[in-house]
């Protein structure tokens, strides 16, 4: 959220950002303003805290890719996939990751890239044995 107050925040008020840290929102002010009905070009990525259980204590995928009609999640060792399409299964209760083989390979490839370049600040070290006492 601080990422989309950010850009939407310095184009409402029409000036912009001279930090050195690039931002990675993106400026959805026409949208809130009403003046354009817009839907994300660029795919949307996030990672769940290991150490936060899942809806209802499940073990949910700790990765997550929204990109086109497609939500596909994973755990950060490739497995645990479920591919959705959320523009018809708002529920995601029908996971198409069988159905769909080329469009996994496809996001989840885009996933593990991410995931691959996230800052090196993290502790990548606590997904990885949040996996291990699943296992």
């Amino acid at each position: 959220m601080k990422q989309i107050n950010c850009t939407l925040f310095l184009s409402i008020a029409g000036t912009t950002y001279n930090g050195k840290s690039p931002l990675d929102g993106i400026d959805v002010s026409s949208t809130i303003l009403g003046k354009t009905v817009s839907q994300r070009q660029e795919s949307l990525f996030w990672i769940r805290p290991p150490d936060r259980p899942g809806l209802f204590g499940e073990n949910d995928p700790d990765l997550a890719i929204r990109k086109d009609n497609y939500k596909l999640m994973m755990d950060i060792d490739g497995k645990n996939i479920q591919l959705y399409k959320i523009t018809d299964d708002e529920t995601e209760s029908a996971n198409l990751a069988n159905d769909l083989p080329d469009k996994v390979k496809e996001l989840s490839a885009e996933l593990t890239d991410w995931y691959n370049h996230y800052p090196q600040d993290i502790d990548r070290s606590i997904y990885e044995r949040a996996l291990d006492e699943i296992k």
